[in-house]
């Protein structure tokens, strides 16, 4: 904060204290800086600690409540013996508190140049340095001697003293700090500000939000605002304000737009409070007012607050901002405020200081100066903090360099003239950064330093342009500036230079379009997603009056070329605004353009710039661009591809995605069809399910730009049987392939259907379609080919065993015969009927002799699905006990589930099903006879064994009766025949009936 209201160079400093300690949370949030103390180092002197009024330090003035001030002490550590983490520290009394919270390294001189040998670290109630290994350096460089300098620290007196000094702690000891002037802090007592406006203090670079303040006092106001009272009446006021660049008001937070009081010497009005803001909080003494505020469209403000004022207040009205890009640190800020039916008019400039700093100490007869760099004006935000700039200075010592003991030594840069007074040299200053004329040598008190106007830019950033500077230096009025390019080195004083450059943004232009292929070849550009760009294309921008192109930093653009994107897109941006009459021009290299492209016809869309294209000339001609912004699009390019091309597919019957695709030169290697594999590929082999009847379906296309004739197609079959009735559809008409019409023309884009007989497929098949046609307009002939592949479908198999359980233990044992003419059926993973790899139902089956069966070339089935088989049971038999054993053994009762069967060759012959004859009934019991010798029955005699016989070989099924489409395995017929023991078995079991119903007849 640098300039001071009208009538008191302090009154700004006291409201931006009060708002700021009230917005401290908001604009500087809650982080913290750790104490940078370790050990104090009770050896290091700090002394001359002085607070002193804000602005140049003014030792006289009194220090009021909420004044800002600037707290000084120097500190010198020769004779410390300090180490690294060695600390010393001064404790503002509690009547101070800091600006703002940061960190600054501590500089001292030595041989080698400036070195930080520690650091000092602000907080709100001290500030406290730590060396590090930058001391050890420095004194290993024997630079012990050097180690010294002073502190500034950048304070506000927040509450009265009792005396005329302040209690702090220097190093850790309590010491009286005497006060400016022998007085204590007191109140501020009431007087009348001046109309003004003031920036909340800037606590850091690259800040977001702030506060502007506007100190409204109302006996003023009343003097100079048409209709505005103090009386107790009821009175309108209405502010306007409008901000430099770089910051625009915020209103998103309405609490933080408000009107409070400061000072008051009117009864009843509460000093130094809230009165009321945008979100609709009044205070009791406010409670009948309004407050309105609307930001407008050319980014002012204008507020709006209706109350009864009271007669000698100070107001201030807090105006929220953000910072565009956060604050930085060479750039000024602006803010004028006027107040409606008035005169009343302000424009206050703001800008970023640090709220502490380290310099080193300059002995008697000593001072030194630095400058800092400020910028103005619309191009202001494109210039990067410290940002470089060369400025050229003139020195002129009090007496000779030689007559100095020891003799002075000009700055780095600088050379002493012969007359051994004048120095003449130049400094880098940097944009928002303090430099130091050189931090090694100080300037003799009395030299009389002039600054030139000759101030160089490092470099231009882009789109901008340099104004002449101004140059104003720190008078001891404290917080005022003085216009001028000399002034006089004082005695042990840093003083400080302001140099204000300005930087206007450029007025810049762009020129571009498109690079595209003209697919209809009518010179009109249509939409991307019809007609594509041309990738990669080069262009080049020059000046229709033949001068070098220049860039937005107002050099030769080094590079004035550009390539389009992969949309065709082209963009020349950043161009200046040419004078008058002249135009930009954009050209095509022609050798950047893909092979066979040429221009379309040029200018078909008339006076429509956007479509037409410009392509035949190869340059076009921008229409004038005078303001900033300012872009002529239309400067497309078409062109056309005359290229011969020829492209061949082939389809399975109507599949819609194609077994093989190739274009000219697109060789197949042959051997690729030693190993189909599934799957589906741009060249890959592809699996073919194929019967009789299935058609190859062959696509030829002219993929080119040109007519082509003599079309020629051919197969040539690698493996398998070879295809049959190659032919093609001409104009309607099926023409066998090697009949073809050599002068029939094929168009570009169009295409030709031919076709042919893919025979059964039992056996891995490859093919191979080649296409050849002749360019019309001459030239060598063009071939393309398709590769394609084919094998039968995967298969599967299941089956089983149908046998005799003797044993009744329902495990296949050897000798167990089987049982021959058991029906069995198929069903499939959704219970119905199945249709095998060419297509046929399969149908019921039923054993063969051993009573094995087979159902082969069953297509494999997706993971998890299955295959059921069930069976009929044979006459006079029943079921074994299922689920008895290994499932390769055991049996199942009416119907068995395959395995998961989705490799090609799988196979499960473990469906087996087991019968045995059914229980001999047992007798009912007869009344015991008369004793009677019984012959014992004969033994049966025990069957002999059937002979075992292998299973049979694939496809060895006896076929059963054929059922009807869809007939389910429950009604398969009772099937088979009883073997011999069985038969003999029911014999003998009649007999003994008989016999035993004759015992019973002859007893009774």
């Amino acid at each position: 904060m640098h300039r001071a209201f009208a009538c008191d160079s302090t009154l700004r400093m006291r409201i931006v204290a009060l708002i700021g300690l009230a917005l401290v949370a908001v604009l500087t949030g809650v982080a913290s800086l750790a104490p940078a103390f370790a050990e104090v180092n009770s050896k290091v002197v700090v002394a001359n600690v002085k607070p002193a009024a804000a602005g140049d330090a003014d030792a006289t003035k009194q220090i009021f409540v909420w004044d800002a001030a600037q707290l000084t002490f120097d500190w010198d550590a020769t004779e410390a013996a300090a180490v690294a983490g060695d600390s010393f520290r001064v404790v503002f009394a509690p009547h101070f508190r800091a600006v703002n919270r940061e960190k600054l390294p501590m500089e001292v001189n030595t041989a080698g140049g400036q070195v930080s040998v520690g650091q000092c670290a602000v907080s709100w109630e001290d500030v406290s340095c730590t060396f590090d290994e930058g001391l050890t350096k420095a004194v290993e460089t024997g630079a012990k001697a050097t180690l010294k300098g002073s502190i500034f620290v950048k304070v506000e007196a927040v509450k009265p003293t009792e005396g005329p000094t302040a209690p702090m702690v220097v190093n850790g000891e309590s010491t009286e700090v005497p006060l400016p002037s022998g007085k204590p802090i007191v109140p501020s007592p009431y007087y009348q500000w001046g109309f003004g406006t003031d920036l909340l203090t800037i606590t850091r670079v690259g800040q977001t939000n702030n506060v502007w303040a506007v100190a409204l006092p109302t006996d003023l106001l009343a003097q100079k605002v048409e209709g505005f009272t103090t009386d107790g009446s009821v009175s309108t006021l209405r502010v306007h304000a409008q901000l430099g660049e770089g910051q625009v008001f915020d209103l998103s937070d309405p609490t933080m737009l408000r009107l409070n009081t400061w000072q008051t010497a009117a009864p009843g009005v509460p000093p130094r409070t809230r009165l009321m803001n945008l979100s609709g909080y009044r205070h009791q003494y406010a409670k009948d007012w309004t407050f309105a505020a609307q930001v407008n469209p050319d980014g002012s403000l204008d507020v709006e607050a209706t109350g009864a004022f009271p007669p000698s207040t100070n107001l201030t009205l807090q105006l929220p901002i953000t910072f565009v890009g956060g604050a930085q640190a060479g750039l000024k800020y602006t803010n004028t405020v006027s107040i409606e039916g008035s005169s009343l008019k302000t424009t206050a400039t703001e800008w970023y200081t640090g709220a502490a700093e380290a310099t080193p100490q300059m002995a008697p007869g000593q001072g030194t100066f630095k400058v800092r760099t400020f910028i103005t004006g619309n191009g202001a935000y494109l210039v990067p903090n410290a940002h470089p700039f060369d400025v050229d200075v003139t020195m002129v010592l009090p007496r000779r360099a030689d007559s100095y003991t020891p003799a002075w030594v000009a700055p780095k840069g600088f050379t002493i003239g012969e007359d051994a007074v004048t120095v003449t040299g130049s400094m880098r200053v940097l944009l928002g950064s303090d430099v130091l004329v050189d931090p090694l040598v100080t300037v003799p008190a009395g030299t009389r330093v002039t600054l030139t106007d000759k101030v160089r830019p490092s470099s231009t950033p882009a789109g901008v342009a340099w104004e002449a500077p101004s140059m104003s230096v720190a008078t001891t009025d404290a917080g005022k500036f003085q216009d001028t390019w000399t002034f006089v080195v004082a005695d042990r004083k840093v003083t400080q230079v302001h140099l204000t450059t300005s930087a206007s943004k450029l007025a810049l232009v762009s020129v571009g379009d498109r690079v595209w292929e003209d697919l209809d070849r009518d010179g009109i550009q249509a939409d991307a997603e019809l007609e594509p760009g041309i990738a990669n294309v080069r262009l080049t921008v020059s000046r229709s009056d033949g001068l070098a192109v220049m860039s937005s930093d107002g050099t030769e653009r080094t590079d004035p070329t550009t390539t389009t994107d992969a949309q065709g897109v082209y963009r020349f941006t950043d161009l200046p605004v040419l004078p008058a009459g002249v135009s930009y021009v954009v050209s095509v290299d022609a050798a950047s353009l893909p092979a066979h492209y040429e221009p379309t016809p040029q200018d078909r869309a008339g006076a429509d710039r956007g479509k037409d294209s410009d392509a035949v000339a190869g340059r076009a001609r921008a229409v004038p661009l005078t303001s900033d912004g300012d872009a002529d699009m239309s400067l497309d390019f078409g062109y056309v591809r005359n290229e011969a091309r020829i492209e061949v597919e082939t389809r399975v019957g109507e599949r819609p995605d194609p077994v093989a695709r190739a274009a000219v030169d697109e060789a197949a290697d042959p051997d690729a069809s030693s190993s189909p594999q599934s799957g589906s590929g741009a060249e890959g082999p592809y699996i073919v399910q194929g019967s009789e009847g299935v058609t190859l379906n062959v696509i030829v296309t002219n993929a080119g730009t040109v007519d082509l004739h003599g079309l020629q197609l051919t197969s040539e079959t690698l493996a398998g049987e070879p295809l049959g009735n190659l032919s093609c559809v001409v104009d309607g008409v099926s023409v066998p392939a090697g009949k073809l019409d050599p002068a029939w023309v094929l168009r570009p884009q169009a295409r030709v259907a031919c076709s042919a007989a893919l025979p059964r497929i039992t056996a891995p098949h490859s093919d191979r379609v080649t296409v050849r046609a002749v360019p019309a307009g001459g030239g060598e002939a063009l071939t393309a080919s398709s590769l394609w592949h084919a094998r039968p479908a995967p298969s599967v198999a299941v089956g089983g065993l149908v046998w005799n359980d003797l044993d009744r233990d329902g495990i296949q044992d050897e000798g167990e015969p089987g049982i021959k003419g058991v029906g069995v059926a198929l069903t499939g993973p959704q219970g119905g009927p199945v249709t095998d790899v060419f297509g046929h139902e399969v149908a019921d089956a039923v054993t063969v002799d051993n009573g094995t069966y087979v159902f082969d070339k069953l297509p494999a089935l997706s993971a998890g699905q299955t295959y059921t088989v069930t069976v009929a049971t044979p006459q006079g038999m029943e079921p074994t006990i299922a689920g008895a054993g290994d499932a390769d053994k055991d049996s199942s009762t009416g119907s068995a589930t395959s395995r998961s069967l989705s490799e090609d060759g799988a196979r499960d012959m473990s469906l087996g099903f087991g019968f045995v004859a059914p229980a001999a009934p047992s007798p009912s019991p007869a009344p015991a006879p008369a004793p009677a010798p019984s012959p014992s029955p004969a033994p049966s005699p025990n069957p002999a064994p059937a002979p075992k016989t292998d299973q049979p070989a694939q496809g060895q099924v006896q076929p059963a009766p054929e059922r009807a489409q869809g007939q389910k395995a429950s009604k398969l017929p009772v099937t088979g025949s009883a073997s011999a023991v069985v038969l003999a078995a029911a014999v003998m079991a009649a007999l003994a009936g008989g016999l035993v119903l004759l015992m019973r007849r002859r007893m009774r």
